[in-house]
C-alpha cells in the first residue's frame, strides 16, 4: 500500500498528515519533486538519482555560483543576478521565503528571455535543469542529476519520451507514466492498494499498475456542472474497484446531487485531520502580521474597541502611518519581528484579523488556525478563506457587524468557542474514528 501524489502541495501534505496521524505508515511517493520533499516522501527522480542517501545543507542565495564582475541584489521575497545594468537570472526561493534558500534560478540571454532553469533541493544541490525555446518560452526537456552532475533522467517534452541512465544501462520509456510504473515496481513498493489524489498522473500510474485494488481517490479540488471524464470511467471501470473519499463536505453535497442512485455507494465523506497546537487560555488580544501599511479600516476598528488589544507585527520597517497608531492604549507594534517572536504573538491571541492587503506573510492565517485562533476578515483581504468561515469574511461596509462579533465573543466565551466549533467544520475538520472506519 503506498500513497502516491502528483504534487507534494498543502492539501497532500493535510492528508499524509491524517493517514500518519490515524496509524496508516505506508510509504508516501510524490511524482513531481520540486527538491524540498520531506524526509518520509520520497520521488522516482530521488530514486533513481540517489539523493536519498546523500548530505547536504540548502543554498542560500548568495551561495550561488556566479562569473567574476556579476552580482547578487536580493531581499526577503526574490533575489536578482545582474551583469552591471542587465539581469542575468531570477532567484526563486523555497517556502518560506524569509529564509532565502534557492529553490529555482532562471536563466535569462541577452534579451531577457528565459534559455535554462536550474533547479536546487534541500540539500544544496543542483538536481535539475528545465532547457526553454528562447524565441517562445516553451520547455523542451529536463534533466535530472545525481550529486556527482551525472545526467540520470531526461524528460523530452516535445516527444513525451522518458530515458534514464540506471545501473549502467540506458531505457528509453514511451511517457512519463510508463516511467512512473516501472519506478515503483523496481523500487519494491507493495502495489496491491493505492491512495492518490489527483485524476492526472497519479491517477493514470495507479491505473497503470494491475495489481492494485480498493483504490482510493481522495477528491481535493471542486466540481464543475459534470463529473471529471476519468472520475466518470472509474465508477464505469469493472477492473478496478475504487473508492472516492470528497474532502471537501460543500463538494460531496454537490457531487450526491449530480450522480446516479446506483453511483453513491463509491462516494464518502472525509475530511483531514490538522496538527491543532491551541493555546491554553483566553486572551483579549487580536492579530494581524503585515508588511503592508494597507489594512483596511484598522484605526477605525481600533477605536470600535477600546477592549480588545491589537497586535500588529512586521517582518520589515513600519511606515509612519502604522507608527502612528501607537498612540491609542490598545495597540501594540512590533517591527521588524523574526517568525520565533511572532510565533510567541500567536500563543497570546485568540483571534486573527486577516485584513491587510498585500500579500500574506509566514502562512499566517494556516498558524493562525492550528492554534485555533478565531479568524476575521473583510472580503477584498481575504487571503485564505478555506481557514475563515463564511460568516466570518465581512464586506468593507460591513464594519459594525464584524465589531458586533468581536465584542460577542469578548463578553460571552461560548460564544467565541462556538465560532470556533464552525470554523474547524468550515475548514472539514475529521477525526481518527472516521479515517480507520473508512479506510478499515
Amino acid at each position: 500500500m503506498i500513497n502516491l501524489f502528483d504534487t507534494y502541495h498543502q492539501k497532500s501534505w493535510d492528508l499524509h498528515f491524517s493517514l500518519l496521524k490515524s496509524g496508516y505508515q505506508h510509504p508516501t511517493v510524490v511524482l513531481e519533486d520540486n527538491g524540498w520533499l520531506p524526509e518520509d516522501v520520497t520521488s522516482p527522480y530521488q530514486f533513481m538519482t540517489g539523493y536519498q542517501l546523500s548530505q547536504g545543507e540548502p543554498l542560500y542565495f548568495n551561495q550561488l555560483a556566479i562569473p567574476d564582475f556579476w552580482e547578487i541584489r536580493g531581499n526577503s521575497q526574490e533575489a536578482n543576478v545582474w551583469d552591471y545594468h542587465q539581469r542575468r537570472a531570477a532567484i526563486h526561493y523555497a517556502t518560506p521565503k524569509h529564509r532565502r534558500f534557492i529553490q529555482q534560478v532562471d536563466w535569462f540571454d541577452k534579451s531577457g528571455k528565459i534559455i535554462s532553469s536550474d533547479h536546487y533541493n534541500r540539500k544544496g544541490y543542483r538536481f535539475a535543469q528545465s532547457i526553454y525555446d528562447a524565441k517562445n518560452g516553451e520547455l523542451l526537456s529536463k534533466s535530472y542529476y545525481d550529486a556527482q552532475q551525472k545526467e540520470v533522467v531526461v524528460e523530452n517534452y516535445k516527444t513525451g519520451d522518458v530515458i534514464i541512465n540506471y545501473k549502467q544501462q540506458v531505457s528509453i520509456f514511451p511517457s512519463q507514466v510508463a516511467f512512473y510504473a516501472y519506478y515503483l515496481k523496481e523500487a519494491g513498493f507493495q502495489l496491491d492498494r493505492i491512495f492518490y489524489n489527483s485524476l492526472g498522473k497519479s491517477f493514470l500510474t495507479a491505473f497503470e499498475s494491475k495489481e492494485a485494488q480498493n483504490n482510493i481517490l481522495f477528491w481535493q479540488e471542486g466540481i464543475g456542472e459534470q463529473l471529471p471524464a476519468n472520475m466518470t470511467f472509474l465508477l464505469d471501470s469493472k477492473t478496478v474497484s475504487t473508492q472516492i473519499a470528497v474532502q471537501d463536505s460543500a463538494v460531496f453535497k454537490k457531487i450526491k446531487s449530480m450522480v446516479q442512485p446506483k453511483d453513491l455507494q463509491h462516494f464518502s465523506y472525509l475530511g483531514f485531520l490538522y496538527p491543532f497546537k491551541p493555546n491554553q487560555s483566553f486572551y483579549p488580544e487580536a492579530l494581524i502580521v503585515t508588511n503592508s501599511d494597507q489594512i483596511e479600516q484598522v484605526e477605525e476598528l481600533i477605536k470600535d474597541l477600546p477592549e480588545l488589544t491589537f497586535n500588529i507585527a512586521a517582518v520589515t520597517e513600519m511606515s509612519s502611518k502604522l507608527v502612528r497608531l501607537k498612540t491609542y492604549d490598545n495597540v501594540r507594534l512590533y517591527p521588524n519581528s523574526s517568525p520565533a517572536s511572532i510565533e510567541e504573538l500567536f500563543k497570546k491571541s485568540s483571534f486573527y484579523l486577516d485584513i491587510n492587503y498585500g500579500r500574506e506573510l509566514l502562512s499566517a492565517c494556516r498558524t493562525a488556525f492550528e492554534r485555533e485562533l478565531l479568524l476575521f476578515s473583510f472580503d477584498k483581504t481575504a487571503h485564505n478563506r478555506h481557514y475563515v468561515s463564511s460568516s466570518q469574511v465581512f464586506q468593507t461596509n460591513e464594519r459594525e457587524k464584524l465589531v458586533a462579533t468581536l465584542r460577542a465573543c469578548l463578553t460571552d466565551r461560548y460564544h467565541w468557542y462556538s465560532l470556533l466549533e464552525n470554523q474547524r467544520e468550515h475548514a472539514n475538520v475529521s477525526t481518527i474514528d472516521f479515517y480507520q472506519q473508512f479506510l478499515g
